[in-house]
């Protein structure tokens, strides 16, 4: 079974001793070291002031340093969305020139004709929901059977006018 028993110490010598000690080492070690066990008030409760300081400092900057990289990101994004706008308008705009020579080198239109041309096929392109391509295809394809057509007549004609000459 367990005993209590109160023992009562007295404290001056232990703590003369413990002082006595102290004394001792800063007396030999005082350039390097020396030990103080008086307690600053303000020594002890400061650095936990900065440290929480610090702490909201750091927070900011994380903060900071987080809508950085989402700023470079967004920004990032925006100018390769632009740069890949700009190679396809790029793209598209020398399709249509080429596509308008193309029809052009069958047709023989003046600058003015050719275009009224294009304005017309921009125009059915937009209103029968088809791509400007495919409406410069069927353009060619018609105008190459156009151009066909016309010079059979007319070699149809030179055959007539060579069999009359010759009768």
């Amino acid at each position: 079974m367990p005993v209590s028993i109160n023992v009562s110490a007295n404290e001056s010598s232990l703590v003369r001793s413990i002082q006595n000690g102290i004394d001792s080492y800063n007396r030999r070690f005082s350039s390097r070291n020396q030990i103080d066990l008086h307690i600053n008030q303000k020594a002890f409760s400061q650095p936990l002031g900065r440290i929480t300081g610090d702490l909201k400092d750091f927070s900011a900057a994380m903060a900071a340093s987080n809508a950085r990289v989402v700023a470079f990101g967004a920004s990032t994004a925006v100018l390769g969305t632009t740069i890949s706008a700009f190679k396809d308008l790029a793209t598209s705009s020398i399709e249509v020139e080429k596509s308008l020579t193309d029809i052009n080198r069958i047709l023989q239109l003046s600058t003015k004709e050719l275009q009224n041309y294009a304005k017309e096929l921009f125009q059915i392109s937009k209103q029968t929901a088809v791509s400007f391509d495919q409406s410069a295809k069927a353009l060619l394809e018609f105008s190459s059977r156009f151009k066909r057509r016309r010079h059979i007549k007319k070699d149809k004609r030179r055959l007539n006018f060579d069999e009359v000459g010759r009768s």
